[in-house]
Order: C-alpha cells, then sequence, then structure tokens
C-alpha cells in the first residue's frame, strides 16, 4: 500500500489522505487537492508537465521539485531551489513519521 497525504504548510493538518496500491503518484493529484490551495509544494514524483499545466489552470503555484535528467549536469541553482521546497515539505513527512513509527508501519508487505 501507499499512502498519498495532503497537508496544509502553515498548521501541518492533513487535509487529505489516498491510498493506493503502488499507483504512479501523479495518478492521485488531483484527489489530493480540496480546493482552497494557493501553493503546492510537491516532490520530485509529481514533477509532471501536465500537474504544472493543472496548476496554472487552477491559478496554484507549483513548488515541485526539478528531477535531474540522466546525462545532464545537475545546476547549482535547481539544487538550491530543491532545498527551499524540501524544507516547507519537511511539514508532510512529519505526518509520515507519525503513520510509521508509534503504528509500526515502517515496511509493510502484502
Amino acid at each position: 500500500m501507499k499512502s498519498h497525504i495532503s497537508v496544509d504548510a502553515e498548521s501541518g493538518l492533513v487535509h487529505r489522505v489516498v491510498t493506493t496500491t503502488k499507483v504512479n503518484d501523479k495518478r492521485c493529484f488531483d484527489e489530493l487537492l480540496h480546493g482552497d490551495e494557493t501553493s503546492v509544494w510537491a516532490d520530485r514524483d509529481y514533477n509532471y508537465p501536465d500537474i504544472r499545466r493543472r496548476c496554472a489552470e487552477q491559478s496554484i503555484s507549483a513548488c515541485i521539485a526539478r528531477r535531474k535528467r540522466s546525462g545532464e549536469p545537475r545546476w547549482r541553482i535547481e539544487r538550491e531551489i530543491n532545498h527551499v521546497i524540501a524544507k516547507v515539505r519537511s511539514r508532510v513527512e512529519h505526518a509520515f513519521r507519525i503513520l510509521k513509527q508509534p503504528f509500526s508501519y515502517v515496511k509493510t508487505r502484502y
């Protein structure tokens, strides 16, 4: 199983949770939006042109970490952008820690 969550960047409260069986993260993107977003802070798994286009259509600022393409150099500015995005995204990781550590969901097989 895989969990996808939507978290408020300021308070750290979870808005939505979607659980799937190992599907691509971009398939759950629309389900995670609740309609009042002004920005989306996401990891590299959501870095697709169609997700960026949907955010632009809804006037949502897409702060999505950049992927390094194979064979291309990693530019310093991209590393700095990803570092800023990771600082905000750390609130999401706290919610996953609460699920994993006290309830012993470190690794689950089905």
